[in-house]
């Protein structure tokens, strides 16, 4: 009957829900996992996720927590381990993070990962969800407008409630004088 369809009796609604959320997903070009706390494994996952944080071990593809660690940068490897478990502490909700990840080819990018802890019903985590997003463009328009603003030609400052927030290089030298 349609009345029982939105109840979940329907399994074969079930199992049309969970593809196309499955699909919807994988068309994300942000990074979508779910870890089991219990078991260390990631319950869900898209192709993105698992294209950024999967290894080949004897030609097949692997996706493993420890796997996964090894994508960040080791520098901030241990900073991310530390707020991963800040957040699991209880009263939190999640956390965030943002690190360089490695690729296999040694390419870099900068990705924020934004998670939800899952609790069950006495507040124990059971699990982590979480968004990554790749910040890398991000990270490299910041970088070149610091850059510029060092390395002009002219002068430059930013005045807030009458007080300088921000001076450039070239303008300390012009008014030196």
């Amino acid at each position: 009957p349609e009345g029982d369809r939105g109840r979940g009796k329907d399994g074969g609604l079930i199992q049309v829900l969970s593809e196309d959320f499955q699909q919807l997903a994988d068309r994300s070009q942000d990074a979508i996992y779910r870890l089991d706390i219990g078991s260390q494994t990631f319950s869900f996952f898209n192709k993105r996720f698992l294209e950024l944080f999967s290894t080949q071990e004897n030609g097949a593809t692997r996706l493993t927590l420890k796997g996964s660690l090894m994508r960040i940068h080791p520098d901030e490897r241990e900073p991310f381990k530390r707020e991963r478990e800040r957040s699991l502490e209880a009263g939190s909700t999640g956390g965030e993070n943002e690190y360089r990840h490695v690729s296999p080819d040694g390419f870099v990018r900068w990705m924020h990962d934004k998670w939800t802890v899952i609790r069950d019903e006495v507040g124990q985590p059971v699990a982590v969800e979480g968004f990554i997003r790749d910040d890398t463009r991000r990270k490299q328009a910041e970088d070149e407008l610091e850059r510029s603003r060092r390395n002009a030609l002219i002068g430059s400052y930013i005045v807030q409630e009458r007080r300088f927030v921000y001076v450039n290089p070239e303008f300390c030298r012009i008014t030196e004088r």
